[in-house]
């Protein structure tokens, strides 16, 4: 893998062009990168929790709230992308203070006053969550596996 810079001189004019020289492709879905050119197709090259790191993830459209591996389809800080969120390090129950800090297949939901990772879910489904939660709605469909209320367990 390879990056270069070329320089060509055109009289009277300098141009810089910057080519990646690497394989295009070269990378698999979870492995660092600096540019999508090294991604799969259907992956661009994604900035994660970690500082300065970003890594290849899939592509997901507006619709999709979790991806068929299970992890998260978030949006980029533009938004203008969004991708299979491969997952930070904090786990479910963890605190937390962005999206991005929580496991695969988790999100952030501010709770009585405290940021923590909860499983995600999609609302359409309404599966995924344990047997005493449901998934409640952030904004459709995008849902979070929460504590069922005494007055929304199941009647015996």
């Amino acid at each position: 893998m390879g990056y270069c810079l070329a320089v060509t001189r055109r009289s009277p004019l300098l141009l810089l062009l910057l080519a990646a020289c690497g394989d295009p492709g070269t990378r698999d879905v979870g492995d660092a990168c600096l540019t999508s050119l090294e991604c799969p197709d259907e992956s661009v090259c994604f900035p994660t929790a970690e500082p300065e790191v970003n890594r290849c993830m899939s592509v997901c459209d507006a619709e999709t709230r979790l991806c068929e591996d299970g992890s998260v389809c978030l949006a980029g800080a533009s938004g203008a992308e969004r991708v299979c969120y491969l997952g930070g390090e904090r786990e479910v129950g963890e605190s937390c203070e962005d999206g991005d800090e929580c496991a695969a297949g988790a999100v952030c939901i501010l709770e009585d006053g405290a940021a923590v990772c909860r499983r995600a879910c999609d609302t359409r489904l309404g599966t995924g969550c344990a047997e005493n939660q449901v998934c409640a709605e952030l904004v459709a469909p995008a849902g979070y596996c929460a504590e069922r209320s005494p007055e929304e367990e199941p009647a015996s």
